[in-house]
């Protein structure tokens, strides 16, 4: 009995311990979409799904501290044909607090973070002239989710979340914005996390 209490309690993170995690719910989407008749076997990003890294620093047993970092670059060359050639570059940073439940293998938390995201996309068609975009957005958001402990210090997640988001755009001399509330992960953040 004192053997398996002292494996459950080493599997859990501690006070000072860190953790490297990624969501891998658009790889789950891209892996799921090659065998399906749409074709459309992309990688999707977004606030729920744009924090491909995070890390967590505990700062004591029931706190800890979170960033992320979303990277998401493509580009696509129509050569002469009518469809437009575009490229596009979008990057966003996070950084929050999370309260934390423990029971055996599980770790169920709570918290909330805020957000910044600045991109921007170049298009044209041919040898026409080029359209150049630029987008800023700020996000604050709750969220909610539990990890089970697979191994020591190795975790799988999920986890919902609330946010609001604020968003502008500029395109030549053209401003647009917009304000949402709302799920922001109505499809869910599926998590895989090492602590050491």
């Amino acid at each position: 009995m004192f053997t398996a209490t002292g494996w459950a309690q080493d599997r859990l993170p501690a006070a000072g311990d860190y953790s490297i995690g990624f969501n891998a719910a658009p790889l789950l989407n891209y892996a799921g979409n090659l065998f399906s008749s749409s074709g459309t076997n992309q990688i999707n990003m977004a606030w729920q799904e744009e924090n491909v890294l995070m890390g967590t620093y505990f700062k004591s047993e029931n706190l800890a501290y979170r960033g992320g970092l979303g990277l998401n670059m493509s580009s696509f060359s129509a050569g002469d044909s009518t469809d437009p050639s575009t490229s596009s570059t979008n990057i966003h940073l996070m950084g929050g607090l999370m309260k934390l439940r423990r029971a055996d293998r599980i770790m169920g938390y709570y918290g909330a973070e805020a957000g910044l995201g600045i991109g921007s996309s170049k298009s044209q068609i041919g040898s026409g002239p080029e359209t150049k975009t630029s987008n800023t957005s700020i996000m604050a958001r709750g969220f909610v989710g539990a990890q089970y402990f697979i191994l020591p210090k190795i975790s799988i997640g999920a986890e919902y979340g609330l946010g609001l988001m604020l968003m502008s755009a500029k395109t030549g001399d053209l401003k647009d914005s917009h304000t949402s509330l709302g799920n922001d992960n109505s499809g869910g953040q599926i998590t895989l996390s090492v602590y050491f």
